[in-house]
């Protein structure tokens, strides 16, 4: 599922510096764990986390615990989805389609 997810996040041009939607860390699936974090350039994490539990899609928003990172950042904070044994390509699907309507 990591690599399924990295590489809809890439169809969806999540990838990119100039994106509205910046994944954070690395595109490499090696390098991944079943966690993404990511930033919108529009929208503040904790309205996104609101968004998305209106649609079912639960998320974190906020610092993580890691709030000299995103401020080396240069972000507020971040979002977080979290993959697991019980996820499925659908749900991966689901949550990026929400994305790209927020």
């Amino acid at each position: 599922l990591i690599v399924y997810a990295l590489e809809k996040f890439e169809e969806a041009g999540f990838l990119s510096p100039e994106s509205r939607i910046r994944l954070l860390g690395s595109s490499i699936p090696e390098n991944r764990l079943g966690v993404f974090s990511f930033v919108f350039r529009d929208h503040h994490p904790n309205d996104v986390a609101e968004m998305l539990a209106d649609a079912g899609i639960c998320v974190r928003a906020g610092h993580h615990c890691t709030d000299p990172l995103h401020q080396a950042l240069g972000v507020w904070g971040s979002l977080r989805a979290s993959l697991y044994l019980y996820n499925t390509r659908e749900d991966v699907e689901r949550f990026l389609d929400k994305l790209n309507t927020l």
